[in-house]
């Protein structure tokens, strides 16, 4: 369901910082389902900006896919810089998505 998500979301103009959270979301999910996360009174929102996400998908969403599998261009002069916060720290990219990227999506 987790990539399920990503790749309804994504489309020109969405954050890539975006579609990662919307996967551990439905990482959470999942887990909260099968009683493995027990929430309390925390929303599935507030365990993603909590960070929670991160201990269950410490690595990045995907990458960007060119002349080399994992290719280069997440981090440009004048694009956002990376987020140091767990599981965000992570991703190849904190950009938007522009019309024509080709990326994997891996959660």
């Amino acid at each position: 369901n987790a990539q399920v998500a990503v790749y309804d979301m994504l489309r020109p103009g969405v954050s890539y910082v975006e579609c990662h959270r919307a996967a551990e979301k439905e990482v959470l999910r999942a887990l909260v389902d099968l009683s493995l996360v027990v929430p309390g009174d925390k929303s599935l929102e507030e365990l993603v900006e909590m960070r929670l996400g991160a201990v269950f998908m410490p690595h990045g969403l995907g990458h960007l896919i060119g002349i080399d599998t994992h290719d280069v261009g997440g981090y440009l002069p004048g694009c956002p810089e990376r987020i140091i916060q767990p599981g965000l720290k992570s991703l190849r990219m904190a950009r938007k998505m522009l019309e024509g990227m080709t990326l994997a999506v891996e959660p």
